[in-house]
């Protein structure tokens, strides 16, 4: 049986494309799919942009790669624990990662946190919200 990996990417109301990791994962997936591995790209939408971002992960992905739209914290908790992934990776979005990583850690998947910010902002902010949020993400992963 195949290895089931998910990755998580949050999408922001306002955005109409896809930054650079969101890309770079893309691709990476994709090689992985290639290579026999059932791979499936979360996405969870917010405002009117689900359309395009699903659109864009389709450009930058191939025909391997699910690409899931799953709305609200309790979809993604539900999906994570139905699921059962052998490895959930996400971000270091802070809180918006929260849901995944429970939903990973009730569905018994390996949780692989992906330091994707440039620079080293959230370690240096001032917010103690935004440390404890990173620091959160950062302790509950495997890898």
């Amino acid at each position: 049986m195949n290895k089931k990996i998910a990755c998580f990417f949050p999408t922001v109301a306002a955005h109409k494309y896809l930054g650079g990791s969101e890309r770079r994962m893309s691709r990476v997936l994709s090689k992985l799919a290639d290579d026999g591995f059932d791979v499936s790209i979360i996405m969870k939408p917010s405002g009117d942009n689900e359309s395009v971002i699903l659109e864009l992960y389709k450009k930058f992905c191939n025909e391997k790669v699910k690409i899931i739209s799953i709305s609200g914290n309790m979809g993604l908790i539900r999906h994570f624990v139905k699921e059962k992934y052998d490895w959930v990776l996400y971000p270091d979005c802070c809180f918006r990662a929260v849901p995944v990583i429970v939903g990973a850690f009730l569905g018994d998947s390996r949780r692989m946190m992906l330091n994707v910010n440039s620079g080293a902002d959230i370690l240096y902010s001032k917010s103690f919200l935004r440390k404890t949020g990173y620091n959160f993400s950062a302790r509950t992963a495997h890898g």
